[in-house]
């Protein structure tokens, strides 16, 4: 069955979610507390049934990372033509980046702080271009906006092959 890489994505977290339900539930069924004389409860899973059943989950969400971490070296965006990858990585550092640009272009050109122990004024004068930061900051914006729009379509329009029994 073809999906695209979006919805593969989805359903490796969604057996990410199953994988957590699995392993709470292992530790839930390796136990039971009861009262003298009250009847012990059943679990609806023995515990090997439960690991079993996890073993299979894990396999399956792990395969479905490789798909993606293969198509995403193969796929190329439309944002320079970097593969999808490598536009993720990108995108992780152009948005670390965003809050520095963000921050320089909102600074003040000079404050004025009184001393915490003297009443001798303290200055603090930026040491760049407001204009240039907030140009720098502009472009980056619209930079991820781009990255961002050419990963979406990469993850729409590309479609990948996987079995019919991975689908929840």
């Amino acid at each position: 069955m073809k999906i695209t890489l979006g919805e593969v994505l989805k359903l490796a977290k969604q057996y990410e979610g199953l994988q957590s339900q699995l392993m709470s539930d292992i530790r839930t069924y390796s136990t039971v507390t009861y009262s003298s004389g009250e009847e012990k409860i059943q679990h609806p899973k023995t515990v090997k049934e439960t690991i079993d059943e996890l073993l299979i989950v894990q396999e399956k969400s792990r395969q479905l990372r490789m798909l993606v971490s293969q198509y995403n070296q193969n796929i190329v965006t439309d944002y320079k033509l970097m593969t999808l990858g490598e536009a993720l990585l990108l995108l992780k550092q152009s948005l670390q980046t965003r809050s520095i640009f963000n921050s320089l272009a909102n600074n003040q050109p000079k404050t004025r702080n009184m001393g915490y122990k003297s009443q001798v004024a303290e200055y603090t004068e930026v040491t760049y271009s407001l204009n240039d930061a907030k140009q720098w900051n502009n472009n980056l914006e619209n930079e991820v906006k781009l990255l961002r729009l050419a990963i979406d379509k990469a993850n729409i329009n590309a479609e990948i092959e996987i079995p019919d029994d991975f689908m929840i």
